[in-house]
């Protein structure tokens, strides 16, 4: 059970269980989409750097109005990535497919020294040295044939997201090549995002020194997967 703290400007402090349940309560809109929001907006970040609390302005919680249109064009631009010092374990070394809490420390560790630079998250390679996943979720390319290329998931989770994007995907009849890419092939990618449970699908503009653009099917493949999951939680 998901235990989550809400702190407000007067510094009142009220324990909650299930943090999506308490911002319905405090917002009109679907919380995920407020919760992605102030994090794209640097209103809020939820991490241990800020002891998992979860700070909001109190003047946030009042008229405010947000749909998925309006934090797309909000995101547009897309998240800026680093290229973190730090690998995805051999898989014959740790469970890889396994939601392992030791897992996550290189990630927590990669995500806390990008957001000290200036980024939003880190791309992570895998222990051959080609691209992984960033530290929470799963990552695709597309080239300038329009086709996408996601890496293969034989050290890191395959995401729910990931599989449920890939299956949209397939459905518009877009190409989908899961493969190894090593870090060079970025230069040749036009387009990036991130898929997962809280990234859900994520525009990237930049990781290090590549320049991504948010294109079309970035933009459709997210409303797609939007129309996917509000039309589960409808049922």
């Amino acid at each position: 059970m998901q235990v989550a703290f809400l702190k407000v400007k007067e510094f009142m402090m009220v324990k909650f269980i299930n943090l999506r349940s308490i911002l319905q309560d405090f917002f009109t809109q679907p919380a995920e989409w407020v919760l992605k929001y102030l994090i794209l907006k640097n209103k809020l970040t939820i991490t241990s750097q800020n002891h998992g609390f979860v700070v909001i302005e109190k003047s946030l919680s009042k008229n405010i109005q947000i749909t998925h249109k309006s934090l797309f064009d909000d995101t547009i631009e897309g998240i800026k990535l680093n290229i973190s010092k730090w690998k995805r374990p051999a898989p014959d070394t740790i469970p890889w497919d396994t939601k392992a809490s030791g897992l996550y420390m290189i990630c927590t560790l990669s995500k806390h020294e990008a957001e000290r630079d200036g980024y939003t998250d880190s791309l992570m390679l895998d222990h051959e040295g080609n691209v992984a996943e960033a530290t929470g979720a799963n990552v695709f390319f597309k080239d300038k044939d329009g086709i996408l290329h996601t890496p293969i998931p034989d050290s890191f989770l395959d995401g729910i997201t990931r599989r449920t994007v890939i299956e949209i995907a397939k459905s518009k009849n877009i190409k989908v090549v899961e493969r190894k890419i090593n870090p060079e092939e970025l230069k040749n990618f036009s387009g990036c995002f991130l898929t997962g449970t809280a990234a859900e699908v994520t525009p990237v503009s930049k990781i290090a020194n590549y320049d991504f653009k948010v294109c079309n099917t970035i933009i459709e493949l997210s409303d797609s997967y939007q129309l996917v999951v509000r039309k589960k939680k409808a049922a």
